[in-house]
């Protein structure tokens, strides 16, 4: 799993929100859902509203004197760390099937591409 799906968390916001209970659409046009609101709610009608996910950046201070170029300098910096926080930790895996290949061991470099997928692809 890599390093970013270990990043995303849930997060309680403090918001609740009404579930309403979802009808077929065969029952939509016999029942109304305004009636079904305006019902008493229980404890079970209650939902707690989580973000999930990871904020991905860097904060910066930019003086006021020569404001553009330094504006323009923090987001260059902050572009290459969140691309090196993200892809970063996949560079030895493209190192070892680089040698894979060029030492003509494609079932190895198979492998350690098969490897790198699910390292990427699949959370924990």
């Amino acid at each position: 799993m890599s390093q970013l799906s270990k990043a995303i968390i849930a997060t309680d916001t403090g918001e609740r929100k009404y579930i309403p209970h979802k009808l077929s659409p065969l029952f939509q046009d016999i029942f109304s859902a305004k009636e079904e609101i305006q019902q008493v709610t229980t404890p079970t009608d209650i939902g707690k509203v989580y973000r999930i996910g990871c904020k991905i950046g860097s904060q910066a201070v930019v003086s006021d004197y020569d404001y553009e170029d330094a504006l323009e300098n923090a987001i260059m910096r902050t572009k290459r760390q969140v691309i090196e926080g993200v892809f970063g930790e996949f560079r030895p895996h493209f190192r070892r099937i680089e040698k894979a290949i060029y030492d003509h061991d494609y079932n190895e470099a198979g492998r350690l591409l098969h490897e790198m997928e699910h390292i990427m692809f699949e959370p924990e």
